[in-house]
């Protein structure tokens, strides 16, 4: 997901992936592609948003199931923000 000013977060894409149980605090990598764009770049930054969901089974802390990323600063080719 990715923030838009005013609306909170929009989702891009999204992935399923299997991820066997792991020990605590353990942490599991999950890559993604973006391409930013002119609007991105008219508000000078985009902040990224992942969110995992358990699709079969109990999960025993949802509250640690997502991660927001520091704001990504955007600036057009031109060099115009």
């Amino acid at each position: 997901m990715k923030s838009i000013f005013g609306y909170g977060y929009q989702t891009f894409a999204s992935l399923t992936q299997t991820v066997p149980v792991r020990p605590a605090n353990r942490t599991t990598i999950f890559s993604f592609s973006y391409t930013f764009t002119s609007d991105d770049a008219k508000m000078g930054k985009v902040t990224f948003k992942a969110a995992a969901t358990i699709m079969e089974g109990r999960d025993a802390l949802p509250g640690d199931n997502e991660a927001i990323a520091l704001p990504t600063k955007v600036s057009s080719s031109d060099g115009a923000s």
